[in-house]
């Protein structure tokens, strides 16, 4: 009988053990559920910001407005739905989905970044502003809403070409863009703002207001260093201050060459040059001097000039593919390097015309392997025609011409060579 009842008995000590297994049972439960609904949230969130492209891939038009037709209430539905008709360019029905998706979010963030978007692209300019400010959180992701509405303020002003207004409003698209995490969409507006600054001199100037049309381009290079900026300040500077325009200008040629026009900056050095002569100023003389030479280093490297080259005897043969009846046709022609230094690279973009039909080749022929020696004897290069030529009923009575342009970087400007009647 003692041992039945001292069988029955359970120690406090398990009890104990029993209460804290428990709770710890409870609180694992709890803690799971809760990072769940956080998984969740996490999950609409960023399905309330997909792109409008990734939008338009989960849902149709028609699909969001059988889900409002169940849930009016639906927030989501609504402003996805207002972006696809945005993007479809239907704009009232759009603009009636933003202010539904307003109301039923009681005015949240995002649909308010969402619709001024929207109203700054369809030139609903002060809504968007007064929507912008109206976003209430200070962090980084609001910070990012305000700045693309802003921006997007900016760009429409600059499309309507009020260059002033739009660099105000890529000034505080600026501004809030120094807190956000998206650094390639700062990047994106610094540059806006820094080249507003430089429409807004361009349009000062014109109102001959050159006074502040220094001031902007100033400001423009204290918030990015671009070479356009600096190229207009050496422009304006070139008559009241040659040696402040130099400066600039030599600066220019080397960060972008092709910005600069060299019979500009050539006639300037030499000016400068002449002047320092007549006045005896050693200093002047000798920096110009090496400017001029290290200017002409940089112009054989980066231009190709219509005397460098000589092209002639263009003409066309045509060979048969091997083991069959095809025909492909080839352009062959002589070409001299007449500069002083080996030309290493040469783009071509060849124009062959035949009554009224352009056949167009654009190709790098002059590498460093296949060097254009100076001085050197003629070199001859063929190249392929491009399939559809053969097509084409070529007769040896009809004239064809082929205009030959040159380039000796991907960046440089077309240099036209020479237009000649070709051979067959």
């Amino acid at each position: 009988m003692n041992k039945k009842k001292n069988a029955s008995k359970i120690p406090f000590k398990d009890y104990i053990i029993t209460i804290i297994t428990a709770t710890i049972i409870v609180f694992s439960v709890a803690f799971c559920f809760q990072l769940e609904l956080l998984y969740r949230c996490e999950k609409i969130v960023n399905f309330e910001e997909l792109s409008l492209k990734n939008l338009s891939e989960f849902f149709s038009i028609g699909q969001l407005e059988k889900l409002i037709e169940k849930n009016p209430e639906n927030v989501i539905a609504h402003i996805k739905l207002a972006n696809l008709y945005a993007k479809l360019n239907e704009n009232t029905k759009a603009n009636q989905y933003y202010q539904k998706a307003l109301v039923l979010s009681q005015r949240a963030d995002y649909i308010l970044y969402c619709y001024a978007v929207f109203a700054a692209k369809n030139n609903m300019l002060n809504t968007a502003t007064t929507l912008a400010e109206e976003i209430r959180a200070n962090n980084a992701k609001t910070y990012e809403y305000r700045a693309t509405i802003y921006e997007a303020i900016g760009d429409k002003l600059t499309q309507e070409k009020h260059f002033e207004g739009a660099n105000k409003a890529y000034q505080v698209a600026h501004k809030y863009a120094k807190n956000i995490k998206n650094k390639k969409l700062a990047k994106k507006i610094q540059e806006k703002f820094a080249l507003s600054y430089t429409k807004t001199a361009d349009d000062h100037i014109i109102e001959g207001r050159v006074d502040d049309a220094i001031i902007d381009l100033k400001n423009s290079l204290k918030i990015l260093q671009n070479p356009t900026a600096r190229y207009k300040l050496a422009l304006i500077y070139k008559e009241s201050d040659p040696k402040t325009s130099e400066r600039f200008m030599s600066k220019v040629l080397r960060e972008n060459p092709y910005l600069v026009n060299p019979f500009i900056y050539n006639s300037l050095l030499n000016e400068l040059y002449r002047i320092a002569n007549i006045i005896n100023n050693d200093g002047d003389i000798n920096y110009y001097s090496m400017q001029l030479k290290k200017f002409k280093k940089i112009i054989a490297k980066a231009y190709l000039f219509k005397k460098d080259v000589t092209i002639d005897n263009p003409r066309i043969y045509c060979e048969k593919k091997f083991k069959s009846k095809e025909e492909k046709y080839f352009l062959k022609f002589d070409i001299k390097n007449n500069t002083d230094s080996n030309i290493t690279d040469l783009f071509f973009d060849i124009q062959i015309i035949s009554n009224s039909k352009t056949f167009e080749i654009e190709k790098q022929l002059i590498t460093k392997i296949n060097q254009l020696i100076h001085y050197d004897e003629p070199k001859t290069l063929d190249v392929e025609i491009d399939d559809e030529f053969k097509l084409h009923d070529i007769q040896k009575n009809n004239d064809i011409y082929a205009k030959f342009y040159c380039k000796k970087a991907k960046k440089a400007p077309w240099t036209l060579i020479t237009i000649q009647k070709i051979n067959i």
